[in-house]
C-alpha cells in the first residue's frame, strides 16, 4: 500500500517551484530508501490548498512558523482525520538550516509514527519514541535527492536492544538508541513521574527550535519546564504530561498500535514485545 501525501505550501518564504522540487525528491527518497528499509512508502504531490487534497490523502503543510500554525489551532490531523505534518519554513531558515530537510525529517516520522505515540523499550529501563530522523538530525548528515537535500534516518535496528548494525543510512550511528552528533531522542523512564523528557548530543543545541510550538514534539509535552543537567552534563528538558496522561494515551491506543508496529515488518518482535510490557503494566495501574 503506497500512502498518499499532499504537501501544501503556505509559506512567505518557500515559492511553489522550491515546493515542487522538495515533493518530488521526498517521494523519491520514499520510494527509493526509506521505504524499502522501514516496509512504508508514500507518493508525495504538491497541492495548492488543503481543499485541493483528496479527502484520503495525508497532509504535510509548509508554514512560516510557529504563529502561523496557531491559526490552524494546531491541529494534527486534516478535517477527514488523516495526520497532518508541519514544517515551519522562516523558522527553519533562521536558525540556518534547509527547508528541504526539515520537510524530509517530518515526513518520515509522520509515515512511521502519524499519531507520535509510539515507543521503544531499551535495556536502560527506558522507553525511546519512535522518531525515526532526531538521533541524525543535522543537516550535515542530510543526502541529495534529485539535487534536493534530505534528511538522514535511522533503521528499525536502531529500536532494538543488541540490534545489529547498521542503524541508520549513513553510518552515523555506533549503537542502538545511541545519538549522532547534533542529534537528540525523547524518552520516558517509567519508574519516574517526570513524563517525557529529550537528550541532547549537543548542549548548544536549540531545544526551543526542536520543541516549536505546533510540531511533533510539542505534541508529547503539553507544558515544558526549566532545563536541567543529568550528572552526565547531557542537558534534558522534561515533557510533561506525566505519567498518567501516557498511561491514558496508552490505553486508549493499544490495539491500534500493537497492530501497527506488527505491521512494519518481522524485524520488530523486541518492539512489539516492549510495547505490551508496557500495556501489560498500564492495566495493572
Amino acid at each position: 500500500m503506497t500512502i498518499s501525501v499532499a504537501l501544501i505550501n503556505e509559506s512567505t518564504v518557500v515559492t511553489q517551484d522550491e515546493a515542487k522540487a522538495i515533493a518530488s525528491a521526498l517521494s523519491a527518497q520514499v520510494w527509493y530508501d526509506f521505504g524499502p528499509v522501514w516496509g512504508v512508502f508514500a507518493s508525495v504531490s504538491l497541492v495548492d490548498t488543503a481543499l485541493d487534497a483528496p479527502p484520503t490523502w495525508w497532509q504535510l503543510v509548509i508554514l512560516d512558523d510557529s504563529d502561523q500554525a496557531g491559526a490552524l489551532g494546531y491541529h494534527d490531523t486534516t478535517v477527514n482525520g488523516l495526520p497532518l505534518g508541519k514544517v515551519f519554513a522562516k523558522t527553519t531558515q533562521e536558525a540556518g538550516q534547509l527547508v528541504s530537510i526539515c520537510a524530509s525529517h517530518e515526513l518520515l516520522e509522520m509515515l512511521i509514527d502519524p499519531e507520535c505515540n509510539l515507543a521503544a523499550f531499551s535495556n536502560d529501563g527506558a522507553f525511546y519514541a519512535y522518531e525515526v530522523c532526531d538521533p541524525v538530525q543535522a543537516d550535515d548528515f542530510g543526502y541529495e535527492m534529485e539535487g534536493v537535500k534530505v534528511s538522514a534516518f535511522v533503521f528499525p535496528s536502531y529500536f532494538e536492544n543488541g540490534g545489529k548494525a547498521p542503524y541508520d543510512n549513513g553510518g552515523h550511528i555506533a549503537a542502538p538508541f545511541s545519538l549522532a552528533k547534533g542529534g537528540y531522542q525523547s524518552w520516558l523512564d517509567v519508574r519516574s513521574t517526570k513524563g517525557w523528557q529529550q537528550t541532547f548530543d549537543d548542549a548548544a543545541l536549540d531545544a526551543d527550535t526542536v520543541l516549536a510550538q505546533g510540531g511533533r514534539r510539542q505534541r508529547r509535552a503539553q507544558q515544558l519546564p526549566n532545563y536541567s543537567e543529568t550528572p552526565s552534563g547531557v542537558h534534558t528538558k522534561p515533557q510533561a504530561p506525566a505519567l498518567g496522561g501516557v498511561i491514558t494515551a496508552l490505553r486508549v491506543a493499544k490495539e491500534h498500535y500493537l497492530a501497527m508496529l506488527r505491521g512494519l515488518g518481522t524485524g520488530h518482535p523486541r518492539t512489539v514485545h516492549a510495547m505490551q510490557v508496557l500495556l501489560d503494566m498500564v492495566d495493572d495501574v
